[in-house]
C-alpha cells in the first residue's frame, strides 16, 4: 500500500510537469503544484513525528497514537473546508494559517506527547508538567490528559474557522 500511494503522488507530479513541458493545453495552476508539495511535506513531517513519539513513549497502543496524531490535523482541515464552502465572507490564507498554528499549539498543550518527551529528557518533572494545566498527574506518577483528544477536533475546527473569518475580507456586495 505504501508503494502504491508513493507512486500515485509521484505520478501526479510527473503528469503536472509533463503537461507543462509539452504544453498540452491543460490548465495547471502553480497552486496545484504547491498544494501537492505541501501534502507530501506534511505527510513526511507527520510520519517522522509519529515515529519520534513512538520511540519516546515506548509501549503504546498504535490505534491511540494514530487517533492522537489525527487530532492535530482533523479540526484544522474541517475548519478550512467549512471556510471554503460558507459564502458569508471570504476567508484569507493568512487567517487560516494563523488558525492552523493556534490549533496545533492547542492540541500540543492538551495532549501528553510534548510533556512526556520533556519528562523523558529531564527538562521538566511530572508535577511541573501538571502545573501548566494542560495535563494532570496520573496515579502512576506520570501525566495524563484531562481532555479527551476527540474533543479537540471541534475546538480546533472553531479556532481555524474563526481565524479564517476574522482575518478574512468581506464579500463584495453586488448593487443592482
Amino acid at each position: 500500500k505504501i508503494r502504491k500511494s508513493k507512486s500515485w503522488i509521484w505520478t501526479s507530479k510527473a503528469w503536472i510537469w509533463t503537461c507543462r513541458i509539452l504544453d498540452l493545453g491543460v490548465q495547471i495552476l502553480d497552486l496545484d503544484v504547491q498544494i501537492l508539495d505541501l501534502v507530501i511535506g506534511w505527510g513526511i513531517l507527520l510520519t517522522v513525528f509519529a515515529i519520534f513519539l513512538d520511540r519516546m513513549r515506548g509501549d503504546i497502543n498504535v490505534v491511540n497514537l494514530a487517533f492522537g496524531m489525527v487530532s492535530y490535523t482533523a479540526g484544522p482541515l474541517l475548519g478550512m473546508f467549512l471556510a471554503a464552502i460558507f459564502p458569508w465572507r471570504h476567508s484569507s490564507l493568512r487567517g487560516l494559517t494563523i488558525g492552523f498554528i493556534i490549533s496545533f499549539i492547542t492540541v500540543l498543550y492538551f495532549r501528553t506527547d510534548l510533556y512526556i518527551v520533556m519528562i523523558n529528557f529531564d527538562v521538566i518533572t511530572p508535577a511541573k508538567a501538571a502545573s501548566f494545566h494542560g495535563v494532570r498527574l496520573a496515579e502512576n506518577g506520570g501525566v495524563e490528559a484531562w481532555l479527551n483528544h476527540a474533543w479537540l477536533w471541534p475546538v480546533t475546527t472553531a479556532i481555524t474557522l474563526g481565524c479564517g473569518i476574522l482575518f478574512g475580507r468581506p464579500m463584495e456586495s453586488s448593487k443592482k
